[in-house]
C-alpha cells in the first residue's frame, strides 16, 4: 500500500532519532486525543517514564550495531516493495513492516510488527523480535517469553500500533511472535549479500521523499508556470524511481540467493509458530482468539513458503544458498 509505505519511509527516520531524542515519545501523545482516546493521559506518562528509566540503565541504553543493523535490514530492505520477499503479490502492496514505538521494543520486546491486508480491517499479522547472538541460554529466554505471553491469556501485546492499510491507531493483544535470529558470525555472511540492494532501496525511497514534498509544493503553487513546472519535476522523479525500481526488481528476481534467504527465513517462522499452536492446542481449555491468530499467519506463511519453493528452478545451486544461509541462522529450540 502506498500509503503504507510513505508512513513507513516517516516512521524510519524518526526511528534515527529514537535513542537520543525524547521528543520522540510525543508519538504516544498521538493516542490519547480527544478523537482518538487509546490511552489515558497518565498512562501515556507512565509509558515514557518507563522508556526513559530504560534508557538509563546500562544494560538496556543501546542495542548492539549488529542488533541496530539487522533490524535496518529487515525493516529497509528486506520488506521493501521492490525486494518484497515476504509476500507473493508482484509489486508488494498486500505487505507492510511497522517499526514499533521505543515503549513497545523494551516492554513487550517486539521489533516490528509483519502485516497482511486481508481485505478487511481484521489485517493479518505478526510480531518480530530480532537479535543476534550465539548464547543459547539468550536465545531461549526470548523464545519462552513468547510462550510467557501465551500463558498469560494475550500472546504479545503492543500498545502503541498504527496500521498501514487502515491508517487505524489502535492497542493490539494476541498477537504471535517469533525470533528473528542471526549467529554472530553469520551476520557478516547475511550481511554482504543484502548490502548490493540497501543503495538502491535508499535512492528510491529518496526519490519518494521528493515526489511527495514536490506534489505538496504543487499543491500550493499559485500560477500556472510554477504548477506546470512542478508537474514536469514530479514526473521525471517518478520516471527515476520507477527505473531503479525495476532494477532492484530485476535484481532480486535474478538471483537465487534473496529467494533462498526468503525460504529459510519463513521455514524458521513456521516452525516457530507451529510450535506455538501446538502448545496452545494441549492447553485444556485453549485461548480462541491466539489460537485463530496463529493459524491465520501460519496459512499465510505457508502460502508464501509455497510459492517461494516454486521458483527455485536449480535445485543443486538451491542445495549450495540454502548451506550458507543455514549456517547464518541461530538455532532456536
Amino acid at each position: 500500500m502506498l500509503a503504507g509505505n510513505k508512513k513507513l519511509r516517516k516512521a524510519r527516520k524518526k526511528e534515527s532519532k529514537n535513542s537520543v531524542d525524547q521528543d520522540f515519545l510525543s508519538y504516544m501523545d498521538e493516542f490519547a486525543t480527544e478523537e482518538n482516546p487509546i490511552h489515558p493521559p497518565e498512562k501515556i506518562q507512565a509509558d515514557k517514564d518507563f522508556v526513559l528509566q530504560q534508557r538509563s540503565r546500562s544494560a538496556e541504553k543501546n542495542k548492539t550495531d549488529r542488533g541496530v543493523i539487522l533490524e535496518e535490514l529487515l525493516h529497509v530492505v528486506l520488506a521493501h516493495p521492490s525486494v518484497n520477499l515476504f509476500d507473493i503479490s508482484t509489486d508488494g502492496q498486500n505487505f507492510s513492516i511497522f517499526k514499533t514505538a521505543e515503549y513497545d521494543d523494551r516492554k513487550h520486546h517486539v521489533d516490528f510488527l509483519f502485516e497482511y491486508d486481508n481485505g478487511d480491517e481484521n489485517t493479518i499479522k505478526l510480531a518480530v523480535d530480532c537479535t543476534v547472538s550465539n548464547n543459547p541460554e539468550r536465545l531461549e529466554r526470548k523464545a519462552d517469553y513468547s510462550i510467557k505471553a501465551i500463558d498469560a491469556g494475550t500472546a504479545t501485546k503492543i500498545d502503541y500500533f498504527d496500521s498501514s492499510f487502515t491508517g487505524e491507531k489502535m492497542m493490539i493483544t494476541h498477537i504471535p511472535r517469533i525470533i528473528f535470529a542471526l549467529r554472530t558470525e553469520g551476520f557478516g555472511v547475511l550481511l554482504k549479500r543484502i548490502l548490493p540492494l540497501i543503495k538502491k532501496v535508499n535512492e528510491i525511497d529518496d526519490l519518494s521523499d521528493q515526489i511527495d514534498a514536490t506534489v505538496e509544493e504543487r499543491s500550493r503553487a499559485s500560477d500556472k508556470k510554477t504548477h506546470d513546472f512542478l508537474r514536469s519535476k514530479e514526473a521525471r522523479l517518478e520516471t527515476e524511481k520507477n527505473k531503479i525500481s525495476a532494477g532492484l526488481q530485476q535484481e532480486v528476481e535474478s538471483k537465487s540467493i534473496f529467494n533462498t534467504i526468503a525460504i529459510l527465513f519463513l521455514e524458521r517462522f513456521e516452525k516457530q509458530i507451529q510450535k506455538q499452536l501446538n502448545y496452545v492446542a494441549a492447553k485444556k481449555n485453549p485461548n480462541e482468539p491466539i489460537t485463530t491468530n496463529l493459524e491465520n499467519i501460519l496459512k499465510k506463511i505457508r502460502e508464501i513458503t509455497t510459492n517461494r519453493v516454486g521458483r527455485v528452478t536449480d535445485q543443486k545451486q538451491f542445495l549450495i544458498e540454502k548451506k550458507e544461509i543455514n549456517e547464518c541462522l541461530a538455532i532456536l529450540n
